[in-house]
């Protein structure tokens, strides 16, 4: 975990996945090893793809501490109350997919969410 920023809008051209939750969610902990799978096929095959990992209400040292004991890889950043109230959620995790556009798409909770990705950027 890093303190880069990461500006969407100069993520436009580029799909990307937003993945909100915490430490303290188990749903959000279960997602991991599917994301750290797509994480690694990304970064080997897809060239316009990126993906985000935001962490909310938790603990920094926490979230390293976690990260480290998992061996996870994937980018993660720190929420504040303005990136909370920028995106629609009803709970934890919620994920968005933004589209080369930048239209945002709500991936449902409770659906193979890899998949969902899959069908639209073609993996």
């Amino acid at each position: 975990m890093n303190r880069e920023k990461f500006p969407i809008e100069e993520k436009l051209g580029k799909w990307v996945l937003v993945d909100f939750g915490g430490t303290w969610c188990a749903p959000y902990r279960a997602e991991h090893p599917d994301l750290q799978k797509l994480y690694k096929n990304m970064y080997n095959n897809v060239q316009n793809f990126e993906l985000l990992t935001i962490t909310c209400r938790d603990d920094s040292s926490k979230v390293n501490d976690y990260m480290k004991a998992k061996s996870y890889d994937f980018p993660v950043a720190m929420a504040d109350d303005k990136i909370e109230k920028l995106y629609p959620k009803n709970g934890y995790p919620s994920n968005f997919l933004i589209t080369p556009q930048g239209i945002f798409l709500i991936i449902p909770f409770s659906i193979d969410w890899v998949s969902f990705i899959k069908n639209y950027i073609d993996l």
